[in-house]
């Protein structure tokens, strides 16, 4: 396997969000509407509760003056869904304010569905600039419309918002609301760097490490902003020492990097950290401490750590030997498009290693990897021979199913960015 150094180039709660912060949702049926029934609280109406009064507890009480009112609007079931939503707004700022990180996405997207874009634009700030892989996916979503959202954030970035400065200029880097354009990009994550704002010193870092091949720039700009904790830059400024790019190279520097990073749940310095530990890289080679680290990044849905977490159970590295587990891992890599877990998962069924043997499953999968560059000529052609045209015609078929709902997934996750 090649190494991988990973970089990153950076709405409503739902119920299972509720339920972690402690929040029972009853569903008390849907009334019938009558023609003068009264428009639902908006999210707006509720903020401007949390900001007026003291406490649920008072809203109630305030309510209670209006029998006839209170009535009506528990007859509609309006009353209780105000209450539960301010109630989960509350507690979600909390969270939020704690650092916990699924609460500010969550604050980011309700405040951007209604349109509050002041505040969801601050919530966003404080997830980019810790460096959470997840911000790339708002950095397509909001501000990138070319329309009302897109004109308030150019008019915060003239005021010098350093937030919409950098937001502004990841629009301008992936041509998203506004003509792509690096040096307006690079002028805008400048601006906001200066002022301090890591999302924009990371940003930047990327900026000079993948496009303009500036390396020592690209490490000023990633110290920065790995000064203040952020931990994507955390991660490509050890790549960078770990391969002597603009820095003197320092593997146990760029294993202190990737640990850093690694201990605040980043993915891929988890990954990294397992290959300094694989190979011995910075530190002494430990196969246990390397399974531990793939195990944390494989479970955060890294393809390539499951890859490796499937040979090691097969071969028995790091741990007990174990088929199954081994199946496991493999299949969810190869679920991802990961070539060689898919050549893996063919040879598996192929020979019956922790699963049936199945001549379809191991054709499709080798079908499958040979898509993605494997080379699967010669195996393919071995098993075919054991294989009858039926057999051979499903197989053909299962793979072409496993494509084409792999596009549709893909087109339905482009329709929504």
């Amino acid at each position: 396997m090649n190494e991988k150094a990973f970089l990153i180039t950076v709405g409503f709660i739902c119920p299972a969000f509720l339920v972690l912060l402690g929040i029972v949702v009853i569903d008390m049926g849907s009334p019938k509407s009558s023609p003068d029934e009264p428009e639902k609280p908006t999210f707006s109406d509720i903020l401007d509760r949390l900001d007026s009064r003291e406490s649920t507890a008072q809203v109630a009480e305030e309510s209670e003056q209006d029998d006839e009112a209170l009535e009506d609007l528990a007859r509609k079931n309006l009353y209780f869904e105000a209450l539960a939503l301010e109630e989960a707004v509350g507690r979600l700022q909390n969270a939020a304010e704690k650092g916990l990180s699924s609460a500010q996405r969550e604050l980011a997207l309700l405040y951007y569905s209604n349109q509050l874009w002041a505040k969801s634009l601050y919530w966003a700030s404080r997830l980019a600039d810790k460096g959470e892989p997840g911000i790339y996916e708002l950095y397509h979503r909001f501000f990138s419309d070319g329309k009302e959202a897109t004109e308030w954030l150019i008019k915060e970035a003239e005021k010098g918002n350093k937030n919409a400065q950098c937001w502004l200029g990841k629009l301008y880097d992936l041509g998203k609301g506004v003509s792509q354009d690096t040096d307006e990009a690079v002028e805008l994550y400048r601006k906001a760097g200066e002022k301090g704002s890591a999302c924009a010193q990371f940003s930047l870092g990327v900026m000079y490490h993948r496009k303009l091949k500036d390396y020592r720039t690209a490490a000023k700009w990633y110290t920065m902003a790995a000064e203040q904790g952020n931990t994507s830059a955390q991660v490509n400024l050890g790549s960078l020492f770990e391969s002597g790019k603009g820095v003197i190279k320092n593997n146990k520097k760029a294993l202190e990097l990737y640990r850093i990073a690694a201990e605040q749940g980043n993915e891929g310095a988890q990954f990294n950290l397992g290959l300094m530990y694989l190979d011995g890289k910075g530190v002494t080679q430990d196969h246990k401490e390397a399974v531990k680290w793939f195990t944390k990044a494989a479970e955060q849905g890294d393809a390539i750590a499951q890859c490796y977490l499937g040979f090691f159970y097969q071969k028995g590295i790091g741990l007990n030997e174990n088929h199954r587990a081994a199946v496991k891992w493999f299949k969810m890599a190869a679920e991802q498009d990961n070539g060689e877990a898919q050549y893996n998962l063919g040879l598996i069924y192929c020979f019956g290693r922790g699963v049936l043997e199945d001549k379809v499953e191991a054709y499709k999968w080798l079908r499958l990897a040979g898509i993605n560059g494997e080379k699967v000529a010669k195996l393919k052609n071995a098993l075919r021979q054991n294989m009858t045209s039926k057999q051979i015609s499903q197989a053909r078929y299962k793979a072409r199913q496993w494509i084409e709902r792999k596009e549709k997934e893909q087109r339905e996750a482009a329709a929504q960015e």
